[in-house]
């Protein structure tokens, strides 16, 4: 967008622009709130790490980038995409009594709970 000359380009048209764009991730958040779906959310919080950052909330911006590093890498595979995690994804697994049987399911020893 700042590829224009100085004399062409419009600040106020690229801000406008950004704001629509923060709008459209900000609607696609809830959406995937409102409908469940747990890989869309997902899909919104990079871009959220990076606004969090940018705007010095870093204590959210790291909360959001440890839940995806644990659901990604620190929990066993195939766990993220169990029906119980589908439903119950952003809940602490931890201290929820209704996902003990999502965590019995790891019998491997992979999960320490």
């Amino acid at each position: 967008m700042c590829s224009a000359d100085e004399e062409e380009h419009d600040a106020q048209h690229e801000n406008n622009l950004i704001c629509q764009q923060y709008f459209l991730l900000y609607e696609e958040l809830l959406y995937g709130m409102n409908h469940g779906d747990i890989d869309r959310i997902e899909s919104c919080f990079v871009p959220w790490i990076m606004i969090f950052a940018g705007c010095g909330k870093h204590k959210y911006a790291a909360e959001l980038q440890w839940y995806l590093e644990d659901v990604h890498f620190r929990y066993p595979p195939g766990l993220n995409t169990h029906p119980i995690f589908k439903k119950r994804g952003l809940s602490n697994l931890a201290e929820d009594g209704e996902d003990k049987e999502l965590i019995e399911l790891q019998d491997d020893g992979g999960l320490d709970l």
